[in-house]
C-alpha cells in the first residue's frame, strides 16, 4: 500500500469514527432513551395488577412509548401551536371553570367567558335537552370566535357515574351494568366515596373484567368522553381529567373482585387505581394526539403512575374553604403543593391555582391570585367552589406583562412576598403573618377599582400596609 492510499484510508476510517461518535451522541440526547418523559418502562412500569397478559401496567405503560402518545416525541403543528400559547400567555393568566350547567348559548356569557385566557366547560350529554353533540361544538366555536387565543376544554371524569338509564348518560349506565364495572363490596353493594353528587364508583384497575373488545372501564371511557365531545373536532384545546386522587377514598370494598374487600389506602389498591386513571389517559392520548391533558390532581403527580404523563394539573380550592390545603396546611405547604407539581408535568406545564373564598371577598381574591402570581400558573376563582358561575375582577384588567424573576420561595420584607412583572409588583402577606409594613423601593401606583376601591384607589405609593392573608396589584 502506498501512502497515498494509506492517507486515503485513514481518512475514510477517521470519518467513519466521527460519524459513530455523532450517532452515539445523538441517540444519549434523545429524550426517548431516557429516564425522562419518554422512559415508558419507569413511569407506568409495574404499578397495577397483572392481567392475563402478565402486563402489570396494562396500556398505561405505553403512554410515551409511541410518537402518537408521548409530551416528548414529536409534537404535532396544533399541539405546539397550543402549548406556544400558554407559553407566550402574560399575566395574569385567567383560567374560567364552569363545570355546571351554564347559560353558554347567551350572546353576553360567551363574550364575557371569551376574555378569560382559557376556559374549561361541563357541557354534557345532550345538553340543553339537544340529542345530538353539535351544540356543544357550537358553544365552543362561540368562544373562540370572539377570542381566537382562548384555549377551550371540556370535563370529563372516570372513577364514578350516575345511575342514568333514561336521560343523556344511559349509554354509559348501561356499559357499566352490563360489564358489571362498578365498585362493589364484597356483599355485593355499590359503593361511593361521597353522596354529595348522586354518583355511584366505578372499579377502574385491572382486576375488573375487560370487554368483549378487550377493553376495561379506563379505555372504554375514553372512547366514549372522545366521541361525545372531542373527535374531529379541534375547537376542543384540552380535556379535563376530574378525581385525579392519589389514593382513592372509598370504604373497604373488592377491588380485586375475591370475594373480600380490601382498604382502598392498600399500597397495591391505590397503586392499582393510579394505574387505571392513567390508561385513561393512554387512550385519549392515541385518540387526541393534539389535545393537552389536564388533571384536577388532589397531589403533586410524582406517584411513578402519574408522573410526567399530564400536561396540565388543576388544584382544586387551594383557598377558601374548609379544605383548601392553605386552610389546614398554611399557606407554605399550598405553595410547596403549587411549586412541586409542575416538575411532575409534561410542556407546557399548565398549572392552575384555583381559589374558592366568597364572591365579594375581595381580600381572599387578592390573597388567592397574589399567591399563584408568585408562579407561574393560570389563577382560577370560584364564589365557595361553586362552578355554576365566574366573575371578573378588576384586578383581572392588569396587563402585568411578563416577570422579570422566576417564581418567589423568599420573603422580600417582613416575611411578605414579592414578585416583580414588566409593569407592575405583586405584594401576597401569609395568613398569620401578621399586619406588615412594606417599603417598595420605589413610586408603583394602586390599581383604580371598583370593586373594593379602599384597597384599589389609583394612589401612587413607595410603601403599602397589607393584612394578613391578603395581597396586592401594584402597577408601575
Amino acid at each position: 500500500m502506498n501512502r497515498t492510499t494509506s492517507r486515503a484510508a485513514l481518512a475514510f476510517w477517521a470519518a467513519v469514527l466521527v460519524l459513530l461518535c455523532l450517532t452515539i451522541l445523538l441517540v444519549s440526547c434523545d429524550p426517548r432513551s431516557s429516564n425522562g418523559l419518554g422512559n415508558a418502562n419507569g413511569a407506568l412500569g409495574a404499578s397495577g395488577p397483572a392481567d392475563s397478559s402478565g402486563d402489570s401496567g396494562g396500556a398505561a405503560s405505553a403512554i410515551l412509548s409511541s410518537g402518537t402518545a408521548g409530551a416528548s416525541t414529536q409534537t404535532s403543528e396544533l399541539m405546539a401551536k397550543r402549548i406556544a400559547i400558554v407559553q407566550a400567555s402574560g399575566f395574569p393568566r385567567r383560567f374560567a371553570t364552569v363545570h355546571a350547567k351554564f347559560n353558554l348559548e347567551n350572546r353576553e356569557v360567551q363574550t364575557s367567558l371569551a376574555k378569560f385566557d382559557a376556559v374549561s366547560l361541563g357541557l354534557y350529554a345532550e345538553w340543553n335537552g339537544f340529542a345530538s353533540r353539535q351544540p356543544i361544538l357550537d358553544a365552543a366555536r362561540a368562544l373562540k370566535a370572539i377570542n381566537p387565543a382562548v384555549l377551550v376544554g371540556n370535563y370529563s371524569i372516570l372513577n364514578e357515574a350516575y345511575l342514568d338509564t333514561t336521560g343523556g348518560w344511559a349509554e354509559r349506565t348501561a356499559k357499566l351494568n352490563a360489564e358489571n364495572w362498578w365498585l362493589r363490596t364484597a356483599s355485593g353493594s355499590m359503593v361511593q366515596w361521597t353522596s354529595a353528587y348522586g354518583a355511584w364508583d366505578i372499579n377502574i384497575t385491572n382486576w375488573s373484567k375487560p370487554d368483549a373488545n378487550g377493553q376495561r372501564y379506563a379505555q372504554w371511557a375514553a372512547d366514549y368522553y372522545d366521541r361525545l365531545f372531542f373527535a374531529a373536532a379541534p375547537v376542543f384545546d384540552f380535556w379535563f381529567f376530574d378525581n385525579v386522587m392519589s389514593v382513592p377514598r372509598d370504604r373497604p370494598a373488592s377491588w380485586k373482585l375475591d370475594g373480600a374487600n380490601q382498604h382502598s389506602t392498600d399500597t397495591d389498591v391505590a397503586a392499582a387505581f393510579r394505574a387505571g386513571e392513567a390508561a385513561e389517559w393512554v387512550e385519549a392520548r392515541r385518540l387526541e394526539p393534539d389535545m393537552l391533558l389536564v388533571g384536577n390532581a388532589d397531589s403533586d403527580l410524582s406517584s411513578a403512575e402519574y408522573k410526567g404523563q399530564l400536561n396540565g394539573a388543576f388544584l382544586e380550592c387551594l383557598t377558601g374553604i374548609y379544605w383548601s390545603i392553605e386552610t389546614w396546611g398554611g399557606w407554605a405547604q399550598m405553595m410547596g403543593r403549587y411549586r412541586a407539581v409542575v416538575a411532575n408535568l409534561a410542556p407546557p406545564q399548565l398549572v392552575v391555582f384555583h381559589g374558592c373564598g366568597g364572591v365579594t371577598d375581595y381580600a381572599m381574591f387578592r390573597y388567592s391570585l397574589a399567591s399563584a402570581l408568585m408562579g407561574d400558573g393560570y389563577f382560577s376563582y370560584n364564589s365557595n367552589g361553586d362552578l355554576n358561575s365566574v366573575v371578573w375582577y378588576d384586578e383581572y384588567d392588569v396587563k402585568l406583562g411578563a416577570p422579570v424573576q422566576g417564581p418567589v420561595g423568599v420573603a422580600y420584607q417582613g416575611g411578605v412576598y414579592r414578585r416583580d412583572f414588566e409593569n407592575g409588583i405583586i405584594l401576597v402577606n401569609p395568613r398569620g403573618n401578621g399586619r406588615q409594613t412594606v417599603n417598595l423601593g420605589g413610586t408603583f401606583r394602586k390599581i383604580a377599582g371598583k370593586q373594593d376601591p379602599t384597597i384599589n384607589n389609583g394612589q401612587a405609593v413607595t410603601s403599602v400596609t397589607l393584612n394578613a392573608a391578603d395581597g396586592l396589584v401594584l402597577t408601575r
